[in-house]
């Protein structure tokens, strides 16, 4: 019917406003069930909690998030703060003590400063990596979000969520990690610090995660291994 009146799909990310008169975006929802998380070797982070936010950003200095002490949430184990484009993964000191002691390889974090540290009354940390994936198969585009920041996304054909993909050779060359950034060539704007770019974890680090630390609100999605 929509294709009668001269309407037609489009089936990927990046809808330009040139096409709001001739076509509609689709969206097409991937599910997995218990076998496909069972068989993934890594995962995506798609989000990093139910969207809690520990404390209020108030700015950068030299790399690092300066949080405000004021409302922070320093017994919540981990959540997010609102720095524009995307949310930063944000755990206290406990959790980032614990996720140490787990001995996951490659995952690295940084101190979170604040606006009065002497009111602080704990620590939070920015989860990051001191590895990187190579680079994912899926195609990028580029879009201006709010705050007008020119964005480059992954486009997976209007999947949701998105299936990051990746070559099964290239991935064998840098094993073995637990916790992976994609690539630096992958940058998703151009002021991007690293630890912003999205995590790849494996399924070891999934385990840990969800059974010995109940992190059960992080939102993990298969990754996909190709043979090149």
């Amino acid at each position: 019917m929509l294709r009668q009146a001269g309407w037609e799909p489009y089936l990927g990310e990046g809808f330009d406003n040139a096409l709001m008169d001739t076509h509609y975006l689709v969206r097409r929802i991937r599910r997995y069930d218990r076998k496909d998380y069972q068989r993934a070797e890594y995962f995506h982070i798609r989000r990093w909690s139910d969207m809690t936010h520990v404390f209020n950003y108030e700015g950068m200095r030299d790399g690092l998030i300066i949080g405000k002490v004021a409302k922070a949430k320093w017994k919540t184990r981990y959540g997010n703060t609102l720095k524009l484009p995307f949310y930063p993964r944000l755990v206290n000191g406990d959790l980032k003590e614990a996720l140490e002691a787990a001995g996951l390889r490659g995952l690295t974090f940084l101190p979170v400063l604040f606006d009065h540290p002497e009111k602080a009354k704990g620590s939070f940390w920015v989860v990051s990596s001191s590895r990187f994936m190579p680079p994912c198969q899926l195609p990028m585009y580029h879009s201006v979000v709010t705050g007008g920041f020119d964005v480059r996304r992954y486009d997976d054909g209007g999947h949701q969520p998105q299936e990051l993909v990746f070559s099964r050779q290239e991935v064998e060359v840098i094993k073995p990690f637990d916790a992976a950034l994609t690539s630096p060539e992958e940058k998703r704007y151009a002021e991007e610090e690293p630890w912003e770019r999205p995590l790849i974890v494996s399924a070891h680090c999934r385990k840990v995660m969800l059974t010995q630390l109940r992190m059960t609100t992080v939102d993990f999605v298969p990754v996909r291994l190709v043979d090149k």
